[in-house]
């Protein structure tokens, strides 16, 4: 029978699988579908969850704006959200002798500032101030002020978000295409 893969050796075998996914492979493979997850998501929020919501009335907006930010507080989202902050500067030190080191640090910069710092400093506030108000006590005008509070705010926060991440996630990609070329002094 005719062998239709080439013969390797053990050496050659080991050395294939150490060129092909080393440490600093996994991590960047990390780092870019986390990133990738979390444009994602903001991306889904500002072309389809927050323009749904503009249409509703204001307590049904509010009541759903409470349940998604609780809902979203979960271990998965913690774990996509934060390991970008991480793994991208990690990921760029990794790589800094590399075409893709430039690359990776401005990914890195753009979500540490554009997604993580955007959402601690803004969003999370917002949404903090919006879980404390206890909806079925409140009259239509506290719902109205409330809303004409937070909405327009957050929806910007987030188009920050999305172009950040979006941005990031470019700049990985690129990163991976150019990460084998090494820096000439």
């Amino acid at each position: 029978m005719k062998r239709l893969l080439p013969a390797y050796g053990m050496h050659e075998l080991i050395k294939l699988k150490t060129n092909s996914m080393n440490t600093s492979s996994i991590l960047l493979m990390l780092s870019g579908i986390t990133t990738a997850l979390m444009a994602g998501l903001f991306f889904s929020w500002s072309v389809a969850v927050m323009p749904g919501l503009s249409l509703v009335h204001n307590d049904q907006y509010l009541a759903v704006m409470q349940a998604m930010n609780r809902a979203i507080q979960n271990p998965l989202f913690l774990i996509c959200f934060m390991l970008p902050v991480a793994l991208l500067p990690l990921v760029a030190y990794h790589y800094c002798h590399t075409g893709g080191f430039v690359w990776l640090l401005v990914a890195a910069v753009l979500y540490v500032a554009g997604v993580f710092l955007v959402t601690m400093i803004g969003n999370v506030p917002i949404n903090d101030r919006l879980d404390k108000m206890h909806l079925t006590l409140s009259t239509a005008d506290d719902l109205h002020a409330m809303r004409m509070r937070i909405e327009n705010t957050w929806v910007w926060l987030n188009y920050i978000r999305t172009v950040a991440a979006v941005a990031a996630i470019i700049c990985v990609l690129y990163a991976c295409m150019v990460k084998g070329q090494a820096i000439t002094h």
